[in-house]
């Protein structure tokens, strides 16, 4: 595999990891670098730091959750 498809399965794990704390370090891992070497490739190329996205996905699917279950309310 070539850096871009270890990147993109790391982002995978953590989308799929979403509801539950990310274990950095192994998302590194998947990535096959150190938690620190992960963190900067992953702000280089995706120009977001790693937490920020993280925190602004989780953001999102809570925001969706939310609208989600606004239309199914009985009056």
């Amino acid at each position: 595999l070539d850096w871009t498809e270890k990147l993109n399965d790391a982002i995978a794990c953590i989308e799929d990891h979403m509801d539950r704390d990310i274990d950095f370090r192994h998302v590194a891992s998947i990535a096959n670098c150190s938690m620190s070497y992960f963190q900067r490739l992953f702000s280089f190329v995706v120009d977001v730091p790693l937490s920020e996205y993280i925190r602004n996905r989780v953001c999102e699917e809570k925001a969706s959750a939310v609208s989600g279950s606004v239309g199914t309310r009985s009056r």
